[in-house]
């Protein structure tokens, strides 16, 4: 005969355990469990609720609304390791330092500080983090806090080191920097928050943002020592893939900045490395770029560098990016705003000059991370500058055919020479049409649950491009009565 469970004793429910018993159970603080659970990745469960979290066969009726639940095992995880173990050095090493302190011994006081303990985080980013692919992809919100704590101003009172704040800069600008040499900027976009940023490393999508360069005031209802407990982890993150990144690349690690602008600034722009292959290839080969003072450095020469760019002086420069009215205008160079260099990196193309010249009123700038039903026609203007671009690459490749085929035909008949330019357009022709019939014959060779699947996403594509002509009739309605 088997024993029956004790309520509430035995079975799921047990599995889950308030905040208070974890605390018992790790015999630490409420702060030290806190950084913790923070250092760690380990969060609290909705079990009592019924969240997403939950499990089968939990006795909801043991559980309370108003307390916190952790799973078993994830308090279990707190306490393996070394890092509680350091903890508790750490809290005992305090309390001998205040003893010293209160007794009015500051000598010895300061002896003891220097024998504080330390701990790594490079076991826990390797817990969290087994693949280099798993740290990328947790680059989007490291990249975001350590970007955000660099622009604020340190204050020791409120919990913002200045020694983090040098760190989060350092790090960011090395990260910047691998950005810039390895040329995987894709999406830029300029906002009121500041400057977004996508790039694509190891074939994940790292997006950040860079504020603007204002000056903050810090708010006393926010707990910076939270958030000092976050930027201690993401420092230490971006740090390791910053190496590993170098590494792959054969770039040297860190990067130094160099002798000469020592005096400037640590800009990821006044760095060097050594080794890695170059590349040549970019939007902007060639082209020197000045910037105005008033112009942003950090995120205009971010875009510059990562399409093929150069810094330059304004001597040397083709192309001088200023923000304010200027009289003096040299000829044999390009003035232009700042939008000019992030919409031509966001279409891939080189967009005239004229639209972004000092003193004329800019176009919309768009983002490239939405995709509105409504398209706006400043998109449409510069699909038909993509397209037409694209045609002029085509068109030289034809004709590139053409000096081709005068060099290898045996004849020298011109008659020769038009026949196979004709069949060259015609094979591009076929190969459009048998791209087509290629889709038709995938679909047709799919599973019935796959095709339904299909057919719905087709169907809601040409839903949304309906209510888009409807908005771009109402547009066109409401520009006839204007006028």
């Amino acid at each position: 005969m088997t024993l029956k469970k004790t309520p509430n004793k035995e079975g799921v429910t047990r599995n889950y355990i308030t905040r208070s018993q974890a605390l018992k159970k790790l015999q630490v603080s409420l702060k030290d469990f806190q950084r913790l659970c923070i250092l760690k990745g380990v969060y609290p469960r909705d079990v009592a609720r019924g969240g997403t979290l939950t499990s089968k066969g939990i006795n909801r009726k043991k559980l309370k609304k108003d307390k916190i639940y952790y799973h078993v095992n994830d308090v279990r995880y707190l306490g393996s390791g070394d890092l509680l173990a350091k903890f508790r050095d750490i809290s005992a090493h305090l309390k001998r330092h205040r003893k010293l302190v209160t007794r009015g011994e500051l000598y010895d006081a300061k002896l003891v500080e220097r024998k504080r303990p330390r701990y790594s985080l490079a076991t826990v980013v390797k817990e969290r983090c087994p693949a280099l692919v798993n740290a990328v992809a947790e680059l989007d919100d490291a990249v975001c806090t350590i970007a955000a704590v660099a622009a604020l101003p340190a204050d020791k009172k409120k919990g913002i080191d200045p020694k983090v704040v040098d760190m989060c800069q350092m790090h960011l600008q090395h990260f910047l920097k691998y950005v810039s040499e390895t040329r995987c900027l894709k999406k830029t976009f300029i906002s009121i928050k500041g400057f977004y940023f996508q790039a694509e490393i190891l074939e994940e999508t790292v997006t950040w943002i860079l504020p603007h360069c204002f000056a903050q005031e810090l708010p006393d209802e926010v707990d910076f020592n939270v958030i000092a407990t976050f930027v201690e982890y993401y420092i230490e993150l971006v740090k390791l893939v910053n190496f590993k990144l170098y590494s792959m690349a054969g770039l040297s690690y860190p990067p130094k900045v160099k002798p000469e602008f020592a005096h400037i600034g640590n800009e990821f722009i006044y760095m060097e490395t050594t080794g890695g292959t170059a590349v040549t290839e970019g939007l902007f080969n060639g082209m020197r770029f000045n910037l105005s003072p008033e112009v942003p450095l950090v995120p205009t020469c971010l875009v510059i560098l990562s399409a093929g760019g150069t810094i330059s002086e304004l001597d040397n420069a083709t192309h001088v990016i200023i923000d304010r009215p200027i009289t003096d205008v040299d000829p044999t160079k390009d003035y232009v705003q700042p939008q000019y260099v992030f919409d031509c990196l966001n279409c891939g193309i080189m967009l005239p000059v004229q639209q972004y010249a000092i003193g004329v009123p800019l176009p919309h700038h768009l983002s490239p991370f939405v995709d509105d039903l409504a398209v706006p026609d400043r998109q449409l203007e510069l699909e038909k500058l993509v397209k037409e671009a694209s045609q002029r690459s085509l068109t030289n490749g034809i004709q590139l055919i053409d000096v081709i085929v005068v060099f290898t035909c045996v004849s020298d008949d011109p008659d020769d020479l038009k026949t196979q330019r004709i069949r060259f357009q015609e094979d591009i022709k076929k190969e459009t049409t048998m791209t087509e019939e290629m889709k038709q014959m995938s679909k047709a060779l799919m599973p019935k649950k796959t095709r339904r699947l299909l057919s719905k996403i087709e169907f809601g594509e040409r839903r949304k491009a309906e209510a888009a002509e409807k908005l771009r009739q109402k547009k066109e309605a409401i520009k006839r009565k204007t006028k």
